[in-house]
């Protein structure tokens, strides 16, 4: 059987086109494709997530007034300790805490307090676009790609590939997954998955060395961040893993 693997890293081993209408906040998104600017657009969303020992990826889910909401994989945020900490795309760290997990998806939260962040690098930031018309679009053969920053954080690199299934069932997972044709290094867990327009349509959770990627899709983390936000009408979720 084939067999996905994470792509989360132990550290001590390795070390002008039109934009479609887009809050102040978000990725800009393209009206048509251009892998290579979109590519750019969503660097601003991109994260290095580091705890205990490993490091994986995430993206920048949403900008509040106080916090900034990092997705990233379950099996990334369980590493996140006390002593962890994000790095976002220009090189700035900030610490934070784990929001929640889902119990049964490979998808978790971890909160950043602003306030460790100058206005300056606060206004870099943008979250990715959630749009469920793109994800409901995607066809077989609709290409994407996946940001590398865990790799050198300095020199982000483009992983590309292409739908296979947008939602498919996989015993590795015990559940529905975006599959595609596409690489991926360690350190990339966590992820954002975006079209060539930039729009997120997932979360990257493992690859295999057959050119195969699983990744989260879109309805299925927009759905377990609701349950997040609203525990009390929600079972399943563990909000606090430092508890």
């Amino acid at each position: 059987m084939k067999k996905f693997l994470s792509v989360l890293f132990l550290l001590f081993i390795l070390a002008f086109p039109l934009f479609s209408r887009t809050s102040r906040k978000e990725i800009p998104v393209l009206t048509e494709e251009n892998q290579t600017e979109a590519f750019e657009n969503v660097l601003g969303s991109a994260v290095r997530i580091q705890g205990n020992g490993y490091y994986g990826s995430g993206s920048v889910f949403e900008i509040k007034k106080d916090e900034i909401i990092v997705v990233t994989n379950r099996h990334v945020a369980e590493h996140f300790d006390e002593e962890g900490y994000v790095t976002f795309f220009y090189g700035g760290e900030c610490h934070g805490s784990v929001l929640g997990c889902s119990d049964t998806a490979d998808i978790g939260f971890i909160s950043v307090d602003l306030d460790g962040l100058e206005k300056q690098e606060r206004e870099q930031l943008r979250e990715v676009g959630k749009r469920k018309n793109a994800y409901d679009n995607l066809n077989k053969n609709t290409c994407f790609f996946i940001v590398d920053i865990a790799s050198d954080i300095s020199n982000p690199e483009i992983c590309q590939g292409a739908v296979v299934e947008k939602e498919k069932f996989l015993p590795e997972y015990g559940t529905v997954m975006l599959y595609g044709d596409g690489g991926a290094v360690p350190g990339m867990s966590g992820s954002g998955i975006f079209d060539n327009c930039g729009n997120y349509i997932g979360t990257l959770s493992g690859a295999t060395d057959r050119y195969e990627i699983a990744g989260v899709p879109l309805p299925t983390v927009l759905s377990e961040y609701e349950k997040i936000k609203n525990p009390d009408s929600h079972d399943g979720m563990n909000r606090d893993l430092h508890s």
